[in-house]
């Protein structure tokens, strides 16, 4: 099956340039396999594509592909062997049941939530947390599953202990996106695990009103957090509150000293909404020394565009590179 995979990514190499001559390799790591494919131009890579994942996910990736419907439980047990979220077999196995989508899988990912069982019932909660999710037109989604499945994420935020079960429980609340779930969510903000208060930051991002108190203070402590992960999303959350208060304002400007590049950007895009003129020399700033192609520097060429002053908006704009 690693040689099937290998042929995909090869596939959407030479599908832009038919003919080109390629190589692979596979690199042996963590207990899975790294497959690389490169399209040589006079015999130097110009352009890559790769994989990481283990047999399990590759198995997923191609059954899928093939049209073989795995059951839900072998997709379960096969996430489970290896027992962590962030493993490729989990990722794919609950990426597979999401497009999915159907009355079984919710029925199965249910019973999952009972389970008792912390890790199984952290599959079954990232199930739930996209399960049948279709984009519409004008930016709508549709969530066939959400009257049923926001009760269960909602009880198992309130009971779970385990650390990682609490983790999918409120980041699926968060991609679901119902205001209504909101204390579910911010009553973890200071909970000891660094990844719970990581989900917290991820779960309130664009779900926090800007009349909403508790969720705004919320945000504006967690800026403040000893791990970097949590400062980032939740200066981005921040960022785009549909507010603008004093409180806000010096949140973010507290971040632009930040020593994540990403965490400086977020907050400079705020300020920036906000038209506050702090905002300036820190685009100024990102501009001209990110990478070009990171994330930093083109959140900062996204933020200039939020400002109303024309010739400020040049002047940066000046600052970007010039493509040829």
């Amino acid at each position: 099956m690693t040689l099937d995979l290998e042929e995909e990514l090869r596939a959407g190499l030479i599908a832009f340039d038919p003919g080109a001559e390629t190589v692979s390799r596979h690199v042996e790591e963590d207990g899975g396999t790294t497959i690389v494919v490169e399209v040589l131009r006079d015999g130097v890579p110009a352009a890559g594509n790769e994989r990481q994942t283990g047999h399990g996910a590759v198995a997923t990736i191609l059954e899928e592909r093939l049209g073989i419907r795995t059951p839900y439980r072998s997709l379960e047990e096969r996430a489970l062997s290896h027992g962590r979220p962030e493993r490729d077999e989990w990722i794919e196995a609950v990426t597979a049941l999401w497009r999915r989508g159907d009355e079984e899988t919710f029925q199965a990912a249910a019973a999952g939530c009972a389970s008792g069982e912390p890790l199984r019932q952290a599959f079954a909660v990232d199930v739930l947390g996209r399960l049948g999710f279709t984009a519409k037109t004008r930016g709508q989604v549709v969530q066939p599953f959400a009257a049923r499945a926001l009760p269960l994420l909602r009880e198992l935020s309130r009971e779970a202990t385990d650390p990682e079960l609490l983790q999918a429980a409120v980041l699926g609340l968060g991609h679901h996106g119902d205001p209504a779930a909101l204390p579910e969510i911010l009553r973890h903000a200071g909970h000891p695990d660094a990844g719970v208060r990581h989900r917290v930051a991820l779960a309130l991002c664009g779900l926090v009103p800007g009349d909403h108190t508790e969720g705004v203070r919320t945000l504006i402590a967690l800026t403040r957090d000893s791990e970097p992960a949590v400062r980032d999303w939740a200066t981005t959350a921040l960022a785009g509150v549909d507010a603008d208060t004093p409180e806000i304002r010096e949140a973010l400007a507290a971040r632009v000293s930040d020593h994540d590049a990403e965490t400086v950007a977020e907050a400079a895009r705020g300020l920036a909404m906000r038209q506050d003129p702090r905002a300036e020399q820190v685009l100024a700033r990102l501009l001209a020394d990110e990478d070009p192609e990171g994330y930093a520097h083109d959140t900062a060429a996204n933020a200039v565009r939020h400002l109303r002053d024309e010739r400020l908006r040049r002047r940066l704009d000046g600052t970007l590179p010039r493509r040829p």
